[in-house]
């Protein structure tokens, strides 16, 4: 039997990967929901694709747009109104949109006691262990999707003797052997082009300045439950190893694959790993060589701080997600130098917890006053 799917965020770069790897299926899912932040046209090229009539458009001024095809369709706008997609009838929730807009979404679905498959690293965050926790209550499946640790997820399911500690792995981004005295003047395209891939813009930012990576360590504590010290990450730039298992008898299991995210994805539907992904074929014989580094902690400073943000724990991850969504975009808009992103970020940490006490427990209010609290006080830290 099929199993039902809704996939938020279709039309977005793991979106594409998840439809591809449909294309690759033999009518075992079935796409019931699909959703875009405004790309209509490409979210109505997948509705013809696979006969979906239920969709969602996140951003809610195109509702005047009055386009035909999505009148004629079963149409909702705006990501609050998301959860019209959620029904006993699904089996699969992927959320594949960006950022903390769909946090309400994500928890949610964390009550339906069915799988999600989750690319949102900033939910994973900031929710914390109030979406684990409520994953835990309902009986409702978290499956990563991001590569880094899906590789880890896969590696503890076959392998779940003692493990010591894991190690997550970066490309090193565009800037890893670029002179330091250089970063002072990072424009915006340097920053957003990518040696290997092509992602939206944010992500491009955070992968280039470690910020991506720090998050990312933040993200495995709290999927796999370690402690901060069983944690760590290094650059790997041929991008082949994505995370490795360390074991007490300095033993270690390392995850190898081509960084193609079809690969990941195509676990969650073929979790026997008998899909067929010939074009990503890995030969060892033809990897010249394999680096491994140490994150500079100069030449990556928000490495540091993820660190420590991840060891008090509380409230911190969420301000530092937040704080780095604002600081980011303040970037892109040509509003704040690069080396500025991280430098914010560790005073707005800093400031807020010289007045308030961390919450080892925030709830979705504390989430919220912490968020208006740098939306308060950012523009003043900058300015001062």
């Amino acid at each position: 039997m099929s199993k039902n799917i809704v996939l938020f965020g279709a039309t977005g770069s793991i979106g594409t990967s998840v439809l591809n790897v449909f294309e690759k299926t033999n009518s075992e899912f079935c796409l019931k929901g699909i959703t875009c932040d405004q790309n209509i046209t490409s979210l109505i090229d997948i509705s013809n694709r696979y006969s979906c009539d239920k969709l969602g458009v996140a951003r809610e001024g195109l509702l005047h747009d009055g386009n035909e095809f999505l009148t004629t369709k079963n149409t909702v706008y705006g990501i609050k109104n998301f959860d019209s997609f959620i029904n006993d009838d699904i089996d699969i929730y992927i959320l594949a949109i960006s950022g903390l807009s769909c946090a309400s979404l994500a928890l949610k679905i964390a009550e339906t006691g069915k799988i999600l498959a989750i690319a949102n690293k900033e939910c994973i965050i900031s929710l914390g262990k109030i979406l684990l926790n409520k994953c835990e209550k309902f009986n409702t499946s978290i499956f990563p999707l991001d590569s880094e640790h899906n590789a880890i997820y896969q590696l503890i399911s076959n392998n779940n003797k003692s493990v010591r500690d894991i190690t997550l792995t970066a490309s090193g981004g565009p800037f890893l052997h670029l002179d330091l005295d250089k970063f002072e003047s990072i424009t915006r395209e340097q920053a957003i082009k990518h040696p290997k891939w092509k992602m939206g813009n944010k992500i491009s930012v955070d992968s280039s300045n470690m910020m991506n990576k720090s998050l990312e360590i933040i993200e495995a504590k709290n999927l796999f439950h370690f402690q901060p010290g069983q944690i760590d990450a290094i650059i790997h730039p041929q991008s082949i190893v994505h995370g490795i298992l360390n074991y007490h008898d300095n033993s270690s299991y390392a995850f190898l694959s081509q960084p193609n995210m079809e690969i990941p994805i195509s676990s969650l539907f073929f979790p026997n790993k008998d899909f067929r992904a010939n074009e990503f074929d890995l030969d060892l014989t033809r990897v010249s060589r394999f680096d491994f580094f140490e994150i500079d902690n100069d030449r990556f400073p928000s490495f540091k701080l993820g660190k420590y943000v991840m060891q008090k724990d509380g409230i911190a991850p969420h301000l530092f997600n937040y704080t780095n969504d604002k600081l980011v975009k303040l970037f892109l808009d040509g509003a704040i130098k690069y080396t500025k992103i991280v430098y914010f970020n560790e005073r707005i940490i800093e400031l807020y917890f010289k007045s308030h006490q961390n919450i080892n427990e925030p709830n979705v209010d504390d989430l919220n006053e912490a968020s208006k609290w740098v939306d308060q006080n950012l523009k003043t830290i900058i300015n001062g």
